[in-house]
């Protein structure tokens, strides 16, 4: 997701900052991967249903047959400490880069002092009380819309 905000909004400019924002909050509300949602988004947006086609095609292709691929060497290799570690590697990676995109997002929608708090609200429910996300998105929208009513 860091690469597409980079790509859609700094160095192509098809969409504003406050675009993205949007459009990522559409893709993480659809059930999917939400770089495949923004793809397919971004391609029906360029080109209709061709484009979000196209955009499928060209994100689930290459990373289908990777994964193919290394799932075959995978049952093929030995399981050890050294694979075990190369997986926390990769997951702590992941998490990096996530946490990287999500600090670039906040420095401009987080000035509110009721979005700090929304969003405080939200990892203290998901990573402290770990509750399910089908009960923190109901919970957080409520509070959103009672923080936004105007008197």
């Amino acid at each position: 997701m860091a690469w597409i905000r980079d790509e859609t909004v700094k160095r192509r400019q098809w969409l504003s900052e406050d675009e993205f924002a949007q459009a990522l909050a559409v893709c993480q509300l659809l059930p999917g991967a939400n770089t495949l949602n923004m793809a397919v988004f971004l391609g029906s947006e360029m080109a209709g249903v061709a484009g979000a086609v196209a955009a499928l095609l060209g994100l689930t292709t290459v990373p289908f047959l990777l994964v193919l691929g290394l799932g075959v060497a995978y049952g093929r290799i030995e399981q050890g400490p050294r694979l075990a570690g190369i997986f926390q590697g990769l997951g702590a990676g992941a998490a990096g880069v996530a946490l990287g995109t999500g600090l670039q997002m906040a420095r401009k929608h987080l000035r509110d002092r009721s979005l700090v708090l929304v969003a405080l609200l939200v990892f203290v429910l998901l990573a402290v009380a770990r509750l399910h996300m089908l009960l923190v998105v109901p919970l957080v929208l409520t509070v959103s819309l009672l923080l936004r009513r105007r008197p």
